[in-house]
């Protein structure tokens, strides 16, 4: 189009790229200046012969996106270096745009990573307060031991207090309390001798790395219970008074716990709504993605909503509902559901909205602006829920531009409607019909359901046996070289590996590397501090205190600076009770780092590589795809779809698995490689293009949008696909 060009009536067809030969083969900057110039010419010329009034829509509609092309292609030349007008024939680049997914970190960026979110300077406080307490209780009756075996019991119970609802909070400090007191009384039982330490340490590592694969609380249960084992069994002059040393241990973990109950967090279901938030947050994040993606990018291209804010959220629930729920966790129950249906439909919303984006610039204008008021919508829920404000009525608006809509717009439409539809859903609940839930099952009833679960397929039973065989081994054997050979202080060799040594490559590296670093600073900084000043008992426990409370902080958000303080702690803990800090530091330091390489070296000699369990965890995941695709076909036939949600949250989980998995492997040295599935980011992508066809389909379904035996024909093709995957993985 061109100033002269004639002015476009109101049912005049607009120009197609095929049509259009003034700008199909200009790449020049100078020619977007000049089509931006002859785009406002165009806009002023109809505004002064007035003729806005009936056609102003049309006219508006069809100039201003031409008026953008300029600032557009402006921002993607520093990218392509070649300017793309918007009806160019040039072949498009050969770069693929990137995935909305989250760029891989670097080694380094994972080391010196701080996570924001997991910074608890709340819940440190009450943890510090608490373990002081503790602390200045047995000081002051004279018995500083006695301080010491408490304090340890209120910081493993302070460490068990972070993550998830108050309750589970609570229990988990309860568990971790009375677990180690009784591995306090079994260490110092067998601390004098030390063919005893030597097998208990290694019956009592293999069980509880075992027990640590369950579950995230599970597994801060059992690292600070192997740690008091190794620590109290290292120390023989205890070993005359076990149960004193489990009764003073327990009393620290007990008062912790009850200081936590009574002075912790009292805002009612507040990480409950914070949870389902992060959800409807993740929802707008996608949107926003819409919106900011590349126009090249095809409608196989897109991911769809990362998965793990939903298991998070579903997870806070279920540990409510475990201890009896009031009546706003069934309404969060009801508002998740709803959320898993705008989850299935925004999937198929951006497959629709990538055809209409490349349409033409009139079409990509009006899908942009509609996710933009998708991601703002959401954005809006999320803050509302975390408020507890859920009659709060959310409308995507719908602007109607007068023409006939495309099949295309059609699509695009009906997906809004189903959200508007689900959004009016949540409005209409009414926290007054909803009552309180008694509690579901016990602690031993999820124990054993974490146990079906972890045992429910075959590539996680391999990685957590072995893992436990490994790790029990190395542990016990360090503790056998340092009690045969008498290494003072040599604890703190068998409780670096402990604490370093995982499951996985990646996570033995990024944690080794932290606390050789953060252990390093450490022992460097109060050397120094040693060397200029000498600091008396009082000043070295108030050290002590203020190293507790960041170690507190820390715990979640930065593992090199929680190994920093929590260093400086036992440093100057020790040095108060008379040992030199200088000697102490330098101590650690060497046992730290030689427990370091040692682990190292043991995650190279016998290796548990990620990458050979990566076709085994990407078939799992596509076996239970087709399993959720075939409760699908059963529910078109009548089946309840709550059997079919069940297999889904399943699907979910081992497919975040499966995704760790990949993402871990390429952490692990290239060499060992060779038995990666070369392709395996591309079965990965494969996996959740599939996984985002079945919830859209599965949306479909709970909507009665569509024919049902072109839904049928759909899930029927979905899950060949998935049962074709599997078996070129078998």
């Amino acid at each position: 189009p061109t100033p002269n060009a004639q002015r476009p009536t109101p049912n005049a067809q607009r120009p197609t790229p095929k049509k259009s030969t003034a700008i199909q083969t200009n790449r020049g900057t100078s020619t977007n200046i000049d089509l931006a110039h002859c785009s406002c010419v165009g806009i002023i010329r109809f505004r002064l012969a007035g003729s806005f009034e009936n056609d102003s829509k049309l006219s508006a509609a069809y100039w201003l996106p031409w008026c953008s092309t300029f600032y557009l292609n402006r921002r993607r030349s520093t990218k392509n270096r070649s300017l793309r007008t918007p009806y160019d024939k040039s072949p498009p680049p050969k770069t693929k745009p990137k995935s909305n997914r989250k760029s891989k970190m670097s080694l380094g960026q994972i080391v010196l990573h701080f996570d924001r979110n997991n910074w608890r300077p709340r819940t440190a406080t009450l943890c510090t307060i608490g373990m002081t307490a503790v602390i200045v209780a047995f000081v002051a009756m004279g018995s500083v031991a006695g301080g010491i075996l408490a304090g340890l019991g209120a910081l493993y119970a302070g460490f068990a207090s972070f993550g998830g609802v108050r309750p589970a909070r609570v229990q988990r400090m309860l568990t971790t309390s009375l677990a180690t007191a009784s591995i306090a009384f079994l260490g110092s039982l067998v601390s004098r001798s030390d063919v005893a330490t030597i097998v208990t340490v290694f019956l009592a590592s293999f069980v509880l790395a075992i027990i640590g694969a369950l579950s995230t609380s599970a597994n801060i249960v059992a690292v600070q219970t192997v740690g008091v084992l190794i620590v109290l069994s290292g120390l023989p002059e205890l070993a005359s008074m076990p149960l004193a040393n489990a009764g003073l241990v327990l009393a620290g973990g007990l008062f912790q716990t009850v200081f936590f109950a009574i002075a912790g967090p009292s805002f009612r279901h507040y990480e409950e709504r914070k949870a389902v938030a992060e959800a409807y947050r993740t929802l707008a994040e996608f949107a926003q993605d819409l919106v900011n993606a590349s126009p090249d990018r095809d409608e196989e291209d897109w991911s769809i909503p990362d998965a793990q804010p939903f298991q998070a959220a579903r997870e806070r629930l279920n540990e409510t509902e475990r201890f009896g729920a009031g009546p706003e966790v069934g309404l969060l129950r009801d508002v998740m559901n709803v959320a898993e249906t705008m989850r299935a439909a925004l999937v198929g919303f951006a497959r629709s909205y990538a055809k209409e984006r490349r349409s033409g610039l009139l079409e990509r204008a009006w899908a942009e602006s509609l996710a933009q008021r998708m991601a703002v919508a959401f954005g809006h829920a999320a803050d509302a829920f975390q408020e507890a404000n859920y009659a709060e009525r959310i409308l995507i608006r719908l602007e109607d531009d007068g023409e006939d809509l495309t099949p295309t717009r059609q699509e695009l439409v009906r997906w809004v409607e189903l959200l508007n539809r689900s959004f009016a859903e949540i409005a209409a609940l009414n926290l007054d019909s909803y009552h309180r839930q008694e509690g579901k099952g016990s602690f031993f009833t999820d124990v054993r359901t974490s146990f079906t679960g972890l045992l429910d397929t075959k590539s996680l039973q391999r990685l957590t046996i072995g893992h436990a065989v490994r790790f029990s081994l190395v542990v016990g054997l360090a503790t056998a070289y340092y009690r045969l050979f008498h290494v003072e202080h040599g604890y703190w060799l068998s409780l670096t590996i402990a604490i370093v040594l995982r499951a996985d490559y990646a996570t033995t590296l990024t944690r080794g590397l932290s606390r050789i670093a953060g252990t390093f600073l450490a022992v460097l900084v109060t050397t120094l501090v040693g060397l200029a000043i000498h600091l008396s008992p009082p000043v070295m426990l108030t050290v002590v205190l203020v190293a507790g409370w960041f170690s507190f902080a820390f715990f979640q958000a930065s593992y090199l600076a929680y190994s920093f303080f929590l260093t400086v702690l036992v440093v100057y803990g020790l040095a108060a009770a008379g040992a030199s800090e200088g000697h102490l530091g330098l101590a650690r330091l060497i046992d730290t780092a030689l427990g370091i390489a040692i682990t190292l070296l043991t995650a190279w000699i016998w290796p548990i590589w990620q990458s050979a369990n990566v076709r085994n965890v990407l078939r799992d995941a596509f076996e239970y795809q087709a399993k959720y695709a075939d409760t699908l076909l059963q529910c078109l036939d009548g089946q309840p779809t709550e059997v079919a949600d069940q297999i889904r949250h399943r699907g979910r989980a081992l497919r975040i698995e499966a995704e760790r998995v990949v993402q871990a492997s390429f952490l692990e040295p290239r060499w060992t490689r060779k038995n990666l599935v070369g392709s395996a980011r591309e079965y990965l992508g494969r996996l959740d293009e599939n996984a985002a066809r079945l919830l859209a389909l599965h949306a479909q379904l709970v909507d009665h949008s569509e024919d049902r035996q072109y839904l049928a024909k759909q899930i029927q093709t979905s899950d060949l696909i998935a049962k074709n995957l599997a078996k070129e993985l078998a």
